[in-house]
């Protein structure tokens, strides 16, 4: 299957992308719960709940990646079809395309700023060791993830590939990447593993009773949501009493919700006429959510920068507006880096199928008669 047959699954990847954001912005913009006021006590909960999960969001992201990528690949591979070279031109280009120019306008900015970093730490973050040699860029902490994202596609492709028919020397090179992808995870948390493991296995879940899959992600997501919660580091409630919780519980609880709600609505068909116009665009909001991704907190120390971020002590209609003006700049920005760099991924990818799949003429010796 192609993605594009999953809208609803467009649309559970630009809302964790916009969770990002909001999450991530208000609290550059808002003062703390208990230090901010409103007319309504249930108003002030919602915005700040709903504004307080992005990472929660990141581990949606995660779900989704498993499901459409390692379920896709090894569809392919129990079809016979799986082919390591073009997996590897297949992610590097999608990964890489955006994630570049993302990097130079990181480090642009932490130069225009002043903001400390390192070439090092700039290059180890380039190839993806931010979390096992090197701490994400500090203008772009959210790199922190991609480390993730990047090492499950070479784990899943080098897995795939050694545990297929041997060919050399892809099945060497695979073998090397399959040692250093569990050295890799030997450094970095296993639960994140685990949730990109079970959007994989999702991918397999084939019922006709999609409302009863929905219902059970539903209350099991919301079971994880409460375990993050609680788990999660607070500066404003003390949740001390909560420490028996294990973080890594809450983690996969919460995916494993993630999962059955993308294997469900990856299986919804019927098209509500309510929403055709929004699973129409929905291919569009999604198209440049990595870009929102990549691109948001560089945007914010930017807007930081010009005094476009004021710090508000209350929820009401203004600040909220004024908030939700500046997500629309970061969307907006977010937008042209993907029109400028994330839209040429289908250019790029071409030029490296053609630099690198297509097999190169042998010279055919010429006869006596030409000689």
């Amino acid at each position: 299957m192609k993605r594009k047959e999953f809208p609803l699954l467009d649309l559970w990847r630009f809302f964790a992308a916009a969770l990002v954001v909001l999450g991530h912005l208000r609290t550059w913009q808002f003062f703390p719960y208990t230090e901010t006021q409103c007319d309504s006590s249930l108003v002030k909960y919602v915005f700040f709940q709903f504004t307080r999960i992005p990472f929660e969001a990141v581990m949606l992201f995660f779900v989704l990646s498993g499901f459409l990528v390692g379920g896709m690949s090894l569809e392919r591979y129990l079809h016979g079809k799986f082919e390591f070279k073009k997996y590897i031109i297949d992610r590097i280009s999608r990964i890489y395309t955006p994630f570049v120019p993302a990097l130079v306008f990181t480090l642009g900015i932490c130069l225009w700023t002043g903001m400390p970093f390192s070439w090092i730490e700039a290059m180890l973050n380039l190839l993806s060791l931010q979390g096992v040699f090197a701490e994400p860029l500090s203008v772009n902490m959210t790199l922190w993830s991609l480390s993730y994202e990047i090492w499950f596609y070479i784990l899943c492709g080098s897995v795939l590939t050694v545990f297929g028919p041997y060919s050399s020397p892809m099945w060497r090179l695979s073998l090397i990447l399959l040692a250093v992808s569990i050295f890799i995870f030997s450094k970095l948390d296993f639960a994140f593993l685990c949730a990109w493991l079970l959007g994989l296995a999702a991918y397999f879940i084939k019922t006709p009773r999609i409302g009863l899959l929905l219902a059970a992600g539903s209350i099991i997501t919301a079971i994880g949501m409460v375990l993050m919660q609680l788990t999660s580091i607070s500066h404003q409630v003390d949740l001390a009493q909560f420490n028996f919780i294990n973080r890594s519980i809450a983690v996969i609880t919460l995916s494993a919700g993630c999962a059955l709600l993308i294997a469900g609505s990856a299986q919804q068909r019927e098209r509500p006429p309510r929403l055709r116009w929004l699973l129409r665009v929905a291919p569009v909001l999604s198209s440049f959510s990595y870009s929102v991704y990549l691109m948001h907190i560089p945007v914010i120390y930017l807007l930081n920068e010009w005094g476009m971020l004021p710090r508000y002590d209350r929820v009401a209609f203004t600040t909220v507006g004024g908030f939700l003006a500046n997500a629309t700049i970061i969307m907006a920005v977010s937008y042209g880096a993907y029109w400028l760099f994330e839209r040429q991924t289908p250019r790029v990818r071409q030029f490296l199928y053609k630099k690198l799949l297509t097999p190169k003429p042998v010279p055919v010796p010429a006869s006596p008669v030409e000689a």
